[in-house]
C-alpha cells in the first residue's frame, strides 16, 4: 500500500484529533503513570507471548 500525495500520516491524523490544549500534556501523577504503564503492558503482552518472550521485570 502506498500513500497518496498530500495524504496525512497516521501520526498526523491522530495528533490533529487531540484538542490543542491537551497536545503538550504530560503525565506526572504517580497513579496516572502506573495506569499508563499497566495499559501499555497489557497492549504488548499478547504480542510477547506469541513471540515466546517472557515479561520484563517491573521498573523500580
Amino acid at each position: 500500500m502506498t500513500e497518496q500525495p498530500g495524504a496525512a500520516s497516521p501520526l498526523e491524523t491522530l495528533t490533529a484529533a487531540i484538542p490543542p490544549r491537551y497536545r503538550d500534556a504530560a503525565a506526572d501523577h504517580p497513579q496516572v503513570l502506573a495506569w499508563a504503564r499497566e495499559v501499555a503492558e497489557a497492549a504488548i503482552a499478547p504480542a510477547r507471548e506469541r513471540a515466546g518472550r517472557s515479561r520484563p521485570a517491573p521498573a523500580s
